[in-house]
């Protein structure tokens, strides 16, 4: 009976349908930020709500109450919900780092760095998860295969194929 989200102003919201009113809301604008940002997102693990914020924090909120349970700073922004499965939490960031939390206290766990891309676009791909590998789509073309207890990789790839060709710095 209960709908979870994040509006345009990074408000996480719990609204009864049955009710038709709001349970609870919390900002998840940092202090001292004067400028909205675009992105982030959340999801949902047993009493937990896990929002990635544009502004670089994951945060885990009781899902009854809406009250903080822990907040970790990333330190660059995150445009797509976090993936969770069984006890962590997977944020992919904008500059290309995969942050992989503890569900129960948001500390880091471990943490891979694709090659950070100048181009991006205003969304970011999202995790996936299968048994013991982690697949991880980078901004710049890479994707990579990872152990989910501890981040070695497994795999990689690129969608990107970079062939050398001549060039001529003739003109007529």
């Amino acid at each position: 009976n209960k709908i979870y989200f994040m509006d345009a102003k990074t408000n996480i919201i719990a609204y009864n349908i049955e009710k038709n009113k709001t349970e609870w809301r919390f900002s998840a604008i940092k202090k001292n930020e004067n400028d909205h940002n675009i992105g982030g997102g959340i999801a949902i693990h047993k009493e937990r709500v896990i929002a990635n914020t544009p502004y670089g924090e994951v945060i885990s909120l009781n899902i009854n109450s809406g009250k903080v349970d822990w907040i970790t700073d990333v330190i660059s922004p995150i445009r797509s919900a976090p993936t969770i499965y069984n006890d962590k939490v997977m944020s992919l960031t904008l500059d290309n780092k995969l942050i992989v939390l503890d569900i129960k206290n948001g500390k880091i766990v471990w943490q891979h760095e694709g090659v950070e891309n100048n181009t991006t676009i205003v969304s970011t791909p999202k995790v996936a998860v299968d048994d013991n590998i982690i697949i991880v789509p980078y901004s710049n073309g890479e994707f990579f295969g990872l152990n989910y207890s501890n981040g070695f990789i497994l795999w990689k790839d690129s969608l990107i194929d970079l062939e050398e060709s001549d060039t001529s710095n003739t003109f007529t």
